[in-house]
């Protein structure tokens, strides 16, 4: 999809630049740094409301939360954790997926993060 390629180059550069993904969504949510101003205009450009990660057997939802409708401005983010898996294979592998909602759930992306 056209509209969200920006957005997801903006997400795999982003995510392994921090030591965790917790660090990376503090960011998203922060108000205040670079990350979340462009997180900002890049979801609301793409029209998405919600992206979800999975990193070592924890779904975490981040979600935007409008105050008024086409007032980027006034854009906050909040994350929670969604899902945990009981899975060992998922508690163990490193790298981080992560996929967007525009209407419905797009497919799942994975960024590298094992070191080799």
């Amino acid at each position: 999809m056209a509209l969200t390629t920006q957005l997801e180059a903006f997400i795999e550069r982003v995510v392994p630049a921090y030591p965790t993904l917790q660090d990376v969504l503090r960011q998203f949510i922060d108000g205040l740094s670079v990350d979340y101003t462009q997180l900002n205009q890049l979801m609301t450009s793409a029209h998405t409301s919600m992206i979800q990660f999975k990193h070592r057997g924890v779904v975490y939802n981040l979600w935007r939360i409008s105050t008024m409708r086409g007032t980027p401005a006034y854009e906050r983010f909040k994350y929670g954790i969604a899902h945990e898996y009981d899975s060992e294979a998922e508690r163990n592998d490193p790298n981080v997926a992560y996929r967007l909602y525009i209407d419905d759930w797009l497919d799942w992306h994975t960024i590298n993060l094992a070191v080799s």
